[in-house]
């Protein structure tokens, strides 16, 4: 890999039922902490497409390739954002998924709600588990591999756990991204 990953802007582009909150407190934290340019883009339907009424799950596979259709639009690096179940091939569910060294990736927020758990929500633990995966798959677009390092956020999140041990930060293993 080069010694500097290659950065570029970042469009987020929620789906319908995102969080708005979420996405503005995103698109203001996310600017300082990966040290690009970051905006919104407009609301998107629900991805009936990605649906598999079987599982009841979104496939990430879809919404990546949905992403891919729209970059046109926006150049830069898009960041889906969507609060539905999410997986893809080989693993049962998903916190997010993103083309490596690609320029889309999505976040699903899902599995790191408490709710999802049967827990009373909690606003400060989603926007922290939010912040991670965000920085973990914009990592991926940059040609980030996974870390053995638990600590660093490019680790691979087996569940809410790893992610919750993890940092909001890049290790020395993260070659390029100081």
């Amino acid at each position: 890999m080069d010694s500097k990953v290659s950065k570029s802007p970042i469009t987020l582009i929620p789906f319908l039922s995102f969080d708005p909150e979420l996405l503005e407190w995103l698109k203001i934290e996310l600017p300082s902490r990966l040290g690009v340019e970051v905006s919104s883009g407009p609301l998107q339907s629900k991805p009936s497409f990605a649906f598999d009424r079987r599982r009841g799950q979104y496939f990430g596979d879809a919404i990546l390739a949905f992403l891919r259709e729209i970059h046109h639009s926006f150049g830069g690096t898009l960041l889906g954002l969507i609060d539905e179940d999410c997986f893809t091939d080989g693993l049962s569910f998903i916190f997010g998924q993103a083309a490596l060294k690609g320029h889309q990736a999505f976040v699903s927020t899902k599995r790191l709600r408490q709710a999802f758990y049967n827990q009373p929500e909690n606003m400060l633990l989603l926007r922290e588990r939010l912040l991670k995966e965000a920085m973990h798959e914009i990592g991926h677009t940059w040609g980030l591999p996974h870390c053995p390092d638990p600590l660093c956020v490019m680790h691979f999140s087996q569940s809410l756990k790893d992610t919750d041990i993890k940092q909001a930060v890049y290790c020395r293993r993260s070659p390029g991204v100081y």
